[in-house]
């Protein structure tokens, strides 16, 4: 905003009476507004408030930059009877409002000095400022919130794909996840990790008792399936030996092996005694000659 005019500046109550009043005049035409304040407040402390006293210490506050505790003595000053004095002082209740961006205050006081002094440019031109500064923080504050409540939307857009995300993901994986008759959730994964180790179990378990059968001679090869196959009958060469292979299937092959040196001894003997039977016979037909 452009910067306001100045002060009006009036000092009238004891400019010729009060010595504090005018030292402070003469301090404040000079410039020096530290010193301006420090004459009227001795003014005040040896005098009765005033309108104009009031008036007078609210210049020398807003021109040391101290707004708030100006404009609360330009407040005071407003009790004035005197048309002029009471327009001067809602001039300078603008201004001080102005610097302190309450400009809704300071458009009404503007208006309320140019209702006492109509012709008041002055205040008229600071009523255009305030106005045109008005309606661009009006226009700034709806471009601001309507931004926010555009960055609001977006966020509640996001979040909403968000949820929508993690909703259609849990249901994929809710149609994915098999269930048991109890309705409870099983690890597809796991389930064939675990058949898997099922498997290598049973071959290892298998491969394990076939090394134990043919440690043990209880497993057949292919010549003894196929003696197992042809079953001689009694009296035919090579029964003894079937009937040893036989019992090899169901005994240890230590106790095979000695069960067929014991067959090998009978089948001797039975020999040797052929041969001594058919020895006998000839020597009793030669002693019948």
């Amino acid at each position: 905003m452009r910067a306001i005019l100045a002060l009006a500046f009036l000092s009238r109550l004891f400019s010729a009476q009060e010595p504090n009043v005018r030292d402070g005049n003469e301090a404040f035409a000079k410039g020096d507004y530290a010193a301006a304040l420090k004459s009227y407040d001795e003014a005040l402390a040896q005098n009765p408030p005033s309108p104009e006293l009031h008036f007078d210490r609210g210049n020398a506050l807003f021109k040391l930059g101290r707004a708030e505790e100006a404009h609360e003595e330009f407040r005071k000053a407003l009790d004035a009877q005197d048309a002029n004095f009471k327009e001067s002082d809602y001039f300078n209740l603008g201004n001080a409002f102005a610097s302190m961006h309450k400009l809704d205050q300071a458009v009404e006081s503007y208006q309320r000095a140019l209702e006492l002094k109509p012709n008041d440019d002055e205040a008229k031109y600071n009523l255009e400022l305030a106005l045109r500064e008005q309606q661009q923080q009006k226009e700034s504050k709806d471009s601001k919130n309507g931004q926010e409540k555009k960055d609001d939307e977006k966020k509640d857009d996001k979040k909403k794909e968000e949820q929508q995300s993690k909703n259609d993901q849990g249901a994929q994986n809710k149609e994915s996840t098999p269930r048991n008759d109890k309705g409870e959730k099983k690890d597809e994964h796991a389930k064939q990790d675990q058949e898997k180790k099922d498997d290598q179990k049973t071959n290892q378990q298998q491969a394990q008792d076939k090394k134990e059968q043919a440690q043990s001679g209880n497993a057949p090869d292919a010549g003894q399936e196929k003696s197992a196959q042809k079953e001689p009958q009694q009296g035919e060469p090579g029964n003894e030996q079937a009937q040893a292979g036989q019992l090899t299937q169901a005994i240890s092959k230590r106790d095979a092996e000695r069960l067929l040196d014991a067959m090998r001894a009978d089948e001797k003997n039975l020999q040797m005694w052929q041969l001594m039977a058919k020895e006998h016979k000839q020597r009793a037909l030669e002693k019948d000659w």
